[in-house]
């Protein structure tokens, strides 16, 4: 670890930069790709800063497996780390920049997370788009709200960037917040559509094509197009009634919903079928791998040996120090005891909350 630290200070400065290009310097590119092949996620990141060659190649070699993204609360501010499921172990805990006391997780997509910070117990919390690996962060206009659940359509440096957030639900009606990028101020609509109430601390809010997706207590899709600011209704009867989340992949919705059989759970995957309006049950899963966890989910595919066809759980109400492993094949439960999951801290640290995140292929 010295060693590749050295190297990578020497590329970084500013004298030896135009040496990288010379013979005494090169390294072929198979070898190149090997080594940072070897590479912990972190390790790669950093080596990706050292030229544009490398760059291309630290990010060709990257997996495409999600991390989980926690944080703790210390006794001295809030502390975060990633649990690497592929590794199944844990990174050193790292301080949160401007040190704040408490911090609440509303969404994960492209690598960013966005939080709600408590710098101050006398101020109201700012709204913040971090990313954990770069720990980058950008304030969003403050918000007033109530058991309120965000998303939003792509990373907060890209000037699509929309912010959708859904609150004060009641039977009939709700309040709809949008901020688009560079705005000084959200948009704030009141609707009155009979949202499906949130289950048990799970955000039901989803980006794809362009639209957010929410569901209706009729089963009833609604989708909210942020640009145009119009709404359209997708009438999918009702599949089983137990839904642990929706989520997309390549313009695909998956949903997938769970059922009890000998006290067992038992999960079940569907695909949205949008020509006919159904939910398709799917049999094959071509190797899909879903992440989900109270906040959002992810969705990815061509992962190796036992991280393939499975859901990957982290549900703070079960066993927030605990990953549950479903499979697609059999629906059922898998055990794994080679995985030592969230193993709690002894230095004080308490998890809060989690979150999958993508890891940094563009960055």
């Amino acid at each position: 670890m010295l060693r590749l630290n050295a190297i990578l200070e020497k590329f970084r400065k500013a004298e030896v930069k135009n040496e990288i290009a010379n013979k005494g310097f090169y390294l072929p590119m198979e070898l190149l790709l090997v080594i940072l092949s070897r590479l912990s996620l972190k390790d790669n990141v950093r080596a990706s800063s050292v030229c544009k060659a490398w760059h291309d190649a630290a990010v060709s070699v990257r997996s495409n497996s999600p991390w989980l993204v926690y944080f703790n609360t210390t006794p001295t501010g809030v502390s975060y780390g990633f649990y690497d499921p592929m590794e199944k172990k844990k990174t050193q805990s790292m301080k949160l920049p401007n040190e704040p006391f408490y911090t609440r997780l509303f969404y994960s997509k492209d690598g960013w997370l966005l939080l709600s910070v408590y710098y101050h117990k006398a101020e109201p919390p700012r709204l913040v788009f971090f990313n954990p690996f770069t720990q980058a962060h950008i304030i969003l206009p403050s918000i007033k709200t109530s058991r309120a659940d965000f998303a939003f359509s792509c990373a907060p440096t890209n000037e699509s960037c929309v912010v959708c957030c859904i609150s004060n639900r009641t039977r009939h009606r709700f309040l709809i917040h949008t901020w688009y990028h560079g705005a000084a101020e959200w948009v704030t609509e009141l609707l009155h559509i009979p949202l499906l109430s949130r289950f048990r601390g799970r955000n039901d809010i989803m980006f794809s094509d362009g639209c957010f997706w929410l569901e209706d207590r009729h089963g009833r899709l609604r989708l909210f197009d942020p640009v145009a600011r119009t709404w359209d209704t997708l009438s999918v009867p009702k599949v089983l009634p137990f839904l642990m989340c929706t989520t997309e992949h390549k313009g695909n919705i998956f949903r997938v919903s769970f059922f009890y059989e000998s006290n067992q759970k038992r999960l079940v995957l569907f695909r949205l079928d949008r020509s006919m309006l159904v939910w398709e049950k799917m049999e094959t899963f071509d190797g899909l791998s879903i992440f989900v966890s109270n906040n959002s989910s992810i969705v990815t595919n061509g992962l190796a040996g036992d991280m393939c066809n499975i859901v990957h759980e982290w549900n703070s109400h079960l066993d927030p120090y605990r990953l549950f492993k479903h499979s697609l094949c059999t629906g059922s439960l898998c055990t794994d005891k080679d995985d030592p999951g969230l193993d709690s801290s002894t230095n004080g640290e308490v998890l809060r909350s989690a979150v999958w995140i993508e890891p940094p292929h563009r960055s």
